[in-house]
């Protein structure tokens, strides 16, 4: 019995020596200097926490200034370059007037205005079909008219047509095709036949830019000089 009692507290004391000191069956809590290790997770999240606020402040504070400043603003100023004449108020028929307008019917059955031809060097001749002054004329002027395009405006205005009576659309139609002229209007108003031709015909008014009466003339008119007072109002 003594001796199976010795063993046993023998066994004991050997497993007492071998166990750690300071409880932890793993080892040691503390490094070889007795210090505690320090944690390096908590560093190195901080680290990339705040790598990642940086990059993200600057891509997007780059592309919102960048791309909406310039679509917007470029869009704005092509907007301002829109721009209308101004109201033409007419004061006479004479030169050195601004003209008041004319309405008529066209070749086509359109309604043709003075006004509208803003901006452009207008030449208005008033006419008879029957007169072949007036069919003098209007065989050059789709010349004059081609040569300087949009920056001048040509019509001729029957006052009568071929037959001597009042003009038609037929008549303008028919001046139109013949001699090859893009506007040709037909005057019914009684009022504007005798404020704009009177009684002597063919009258040719030169009209500038700004709807100013240049000039006024009475009978034949040569292409030339059609073409020199247009080229002192371009």
């Amino acid at each position: 019995m003594r001796r199976i009692i010795g063993i046993t507290a023998g066994l004991a004391l050997a497993f007492a020596a071998c166990a750690p000191k300071d409880g932890n069956q793993y080892g040691p809590l503390t490094g070889p200097d007795g210090t505690t290790p320090p944690d390096t997770d908590e560093p190195g999240d901080t680290a990339v926490d705040t790598g990642d606020t940086g990059v993200d402040t600057a891509v997007d504070t780059g592309i919102d200034t960048g791309v909406d400043t310039a679509l917007v603003d470029t869009a704005d100023t092509a907007d301002t370059a829109d721009t209308e004449p101004p109201d033409i108020n007419g004061t006479g028929y004479g030169v050195g007037d601004v003209v008041f307008d004319l309405t008529a019917s066209n070749q086509s059955g359109g309604t043709w205005s003075l006004h509208d031809q803003y901006g452009k060097v207008t030449v208005l001749v008033f006419g008879d079909g029957y007169d072949s002054t007036f069919t003098y004329m209007a065989d050059y002027l789709d010349d004059v008219e081609d040569a300087y395009g949009s920056d001048v405006a040509i019509a001729g205005a029957l006052i009568l047509g071929s037959g001597g009576y009042t003009a038609t659309q037929s008549d303008a139609q028919a001046i139109a095709s013949t001699y090859g002229m893009n506007t040709v209007l037909y005057i019914n108003s009684v009022k504007d036949q005798l404020s704009w031709a009177g009684g002597s015909r063919p009258v040719t008014y030169i009209i500038g830019p700004t709807m100013t009466i240049s000039r006024i003339e009475y009978g034949i008119v040569d292409q030339d000089d059609i073409e020199g007072w247009i080229n002192g109002l371009l």
